[in-house]
């Protein structure tokens, strides 16, 4: 009996310290957004992921800075650190009770491409490669974790319009689009000089005899101003031949003939010439007078 009493009370105390032991339970239930993603470098309110609490649907008008006032008691939210992506755990408490969530900082900036809509080139003009038309940036990722795929290609020795794309992403996956539109003319020919054809329709126009500008002068209405003194040709006339077949020699031809010429009296000037068959024989004199 007395083993049976000595071992009762040891049991009997360990029931007692197990039922003191317990964990004491939390006074409120708090519920909180699902999946909540933060983004990074920025500035936010951690009450704001608060849904409920116990039976109240958390109202904006219920916050003020980091406490939620609900009915006789508030809840105090934590501050969060945002420049470090990846998970983090939120806490807040009421009194003396925590109660904790799980959150991510992520990226959610897409990159800045700076590109015109439009470029203009001459084939045979320099160009540089085409993906130094597009400037990439992004606020978080540095310039050399951005990944840049281009779509399109231009044809630099052929007239017409090209369009090119580019996609650029960052370490985050977030990505963004820009499209440059590259046309492409003719080289210019050069102006060429008026064709032979041209210039041999010129040259071949016959020039305007004195007679014909004096004419076209009076016909405008010009008859005044300075007098056209360019010498003309005039024409030759032949007036007379003097023939062995009609009685003349070589002396009384060349006699009449001279006669002739001095009694015309026009000072026009004149000749006599001796004429020939065809056999290369004398047959007369003529008289030509200018």
């Amino acid at each position: 009996m007395r083993y049976i009493k000595r071992l009762c009370i040891p049991l009997s105390l360990l029931i007692v310290c197990g039922c003191t032991a317990k964990t004491p339970k939390r006074q409120h239930v708090l519920y909180f957004d699902q999946d909540i993603k933060i983004q990074y470098k920025s500035n936010v309110n951690t009450c704001d992921y608060i849904a409920t609490v116990d039976s109240y649907e958390i109202q904006a008008s219920m916050i003020d800075d980091d406490t939620v006032y609900v009915s006789n008691f508030e809840v105090k939210c934590p501050k969060i650190d945002t420049n470090h992506l990846g998970k983090t755990t939120l806490t807040y408490k009421i009194g003396n009770d925590t109660y904790k969530t799980k959150a991510m900082i992520t990226d959610k900036t897409k990159p800045v491409i700076s590109a015109k809509n439009e470029l203009a080139f001459t084939i045979g003009d320099r160009h540089e490669a085409v993906r130094s038309y597009f400037k990439v940036s992004d606020p978080i990722d540095p310039v050399e974790d951005i990944t840049v795929t281009l779509l399109g290609k231009i044809n630099w020795q052929k007239a017409g319009s090209y369009k090119v794309t580019a996609i650029a992403k960052d370490k985050s996956g977030n990505e963004s689009r820009k499209t440059i539109t590259f046309i492409l003319k003719e080289k210019p020919k050069k102006e060429e000089s008026k064709s032979a054809s041209e210039t041999g329709q010129e040259e071949s126009k016959p020039k305007a005899s004195v007679s014909e500008k004096k004419e076209k002068k009076e016909s405008d209405g010009d008859t005044g101003g300075e007098k056209i003194n360019e010498k003309v040709d005039k024409p030759v006339i032949s007036n007379k031949d003097y023939l062995f077949s009609d009685g003349f020699d070589m002396d009384s031809a060349a006699s009449v003939c001279q006669a002739d010429l001095l009694s015309s009296g026009s000072g026009k000037g004149g000749s006599c010439i001796p004429l020939k068959n065809a056999e290369g024989e004398y047959v007369g004199m003529r008289l030509t007078l200018y």
